[in-house]
């Protein structure tokens, strides 16, 4: 079951479109399973997903006024993907990426 608010299904249609497009163009007949292939659409889903999340989780909100307690409530859109902010995504797929980087340099 997937979860997500806002915006947030980008965390997982930015890997799929990255995945997709590096092996249709580098994949070949996609049985080369390279580390090389693993770290460039996981860097580009990493860079994707941060910046978008900063942009979208960083847009103000509306501020409401509780007209008997004078309270304020602020009123904002959160963009997460099963209940982790996107901008994060892009840290979970920099720290894939640079795993699959290490195991490419060193075999």
């Amino acid at each position: 079951m997937i979860f997500w608010t806002g915006y947030g299904i980008f965390a997982f249609l930015i890997p799929v479109a990255a995945f997709l497009i590096v092996f249709l163009i580098g994949g070949g007949d996609g049985t080369d399973t390279s580390d090389w292939l693993f770290f460039f659409p996981l860097l580009l889903s990493s860079l994707g997903c941060w910046f978008l999340g900063k942009r979208l989780n960083s847009r103000k909100g509306k501020i409401l006024i509780d007209p008997d307690t004078g309270e304020e409530v602020l009123l904002r859109t959160s963009h997460s993907f099963w209940f982790i902010k996107l901008e994060y995504w892009g840290v979970v797929y920099g720290i894939l990426s640079l795993i699959f980087l290490y195991d490419a340099l060193t075999t």
